[in-house]
């Protein structure tokens, strides 16, 4: 098994198969640690996934602005960050993406 730590940021209310589909491709692959940073909106659906962990949702379900602090601390521990899996349009997230 590798010593990699991999972060995913993606995701969105609406679509969230993307970043779970890259975590486990990349634990398949035998990366040592992989999270999956995804909308807190997700959590009644994916609440206790393994392999997944939320961040402040936008009012629109997407990762906004407001996710930046929790995603940052996340990183702080990894390897590498993927960021764009499935995430949306929004201007929030838009946001979000330049300040990352």
């Amino acid at each position: 098994m590798g010593g990699g730590r991999l972060l995913i940021v993606g995701g969105h209310s609406g679509e969230f198969s993307l970043p779970t589909t890259v975590h486990q491709f990349a634990v398949a692959a035998g990366i040592g640690q992989a999270t999956a940073v995804l909308p807190d909106a997700l959590v009644k659906i994916l609440g206790g996934a393994p392999g997944t962990t939320f961040a402040p949702s936008s009012t629109s379900g997407s990762l906004g602005r407001e996710a930046l602090g929790r995603i940052l601390e996340l990183s702080v521990d990894t390897d590498a960050v993927a960021i764009g899996a499935s995430l949306s349009g929004n201007s929030n997230t838009a946001m979000l993406t330049e300040h990352l």
